[in-house]
């Protein structure tokens, strides 16, 4: 005769039960793809490579760009371009569009890697300095055109006159003689600069 089953078992023994019962309820988890990715580096990759890995990474990311927009149109998972730390030099915009958004649901990620700091720029380094004297230095920029200067990552005057203050004040127009007024005592101050420092002021600044 089997003995009866004390209440400490029959805990047991449900709890067992409803461990096995809450098993049978769990949804079946889906089965992610993993995701895409691609690298670019500014200092040690190249073009010519395919992109994968770190050790075969683009050198620029117009190269990734294109690469992501080889498959964005079928993405069967989501996409991220590691950019790695350095001065990416642009000598054009890179402009991102329906074509570098993700499809099928999926998405398209530009991202630093690894905590690296990527820098896109489009300066340009100006070489050729030479001394004038007073601190002051020259280098010739052909038809370059910009705004902002940089020393060792200090923003810089640029050549100007007056090299302090401000001169030249627009004080009126006369659209139909195509004339612009300016005090007189500007005009002397004008009149006053040398030949050369006219030149130098007029190529140095954009």
């Amino acid at each position: 005769m089997r003995r009866p089953r004390t209440a400490a078992g029959l805990s047991k023994a449900l709890a067992a039960a409803l461990v096995v019962f809450a098993a049978a309820l769990l949804p079946v988890q889906p089965a992610y793809a993993a995701t895409t990715n691609f690298y670019v580096d500014p200092v040690n990759g190249s073009d010519s490579n395919p992109g994968t890995s770190t050790a075969s990474a683009f050198k620029t990311i117009q190269a990734a760009q294109a690469a992501v927009r080889a498959v964005d149109a079928n993405m069967s998972s989501d996409i991220v371009v590691n950019l790695r730390g350095g001065t990416y030099n642009l000598t054009s915009p890179i402009t991102l569009g329906t074509s570098d958004s993700g499809t099928n649901g999926h998405t398209v990620v530009y991202q630093a890697y690894n905590g690296e700091t990527p820098v896109i720029s489009s300066g340009r380094t100006i070489t050729g300095w030479t001394a004038v004297g007073n601190g002051e230095y020259k280098a010739s920029v052909g038809s370059l055109n910009f705004r902002q200067l940089y020393v060792n990552g200090v923003r810089a005057t640029r050549a100007r006159y007056p090299d302090l203050g401000s001169d030249f004040q627009l004080q009126g127009s006369d659209k139909t003689n195509k004339l612009l007024q300016v005090l007189s005592s500007q005009i002397s101050n004008w009149s006053n600069l040398s030949q050369t420092e006219m030149v130098t002021s007029s190529a140095s600044t954009p």
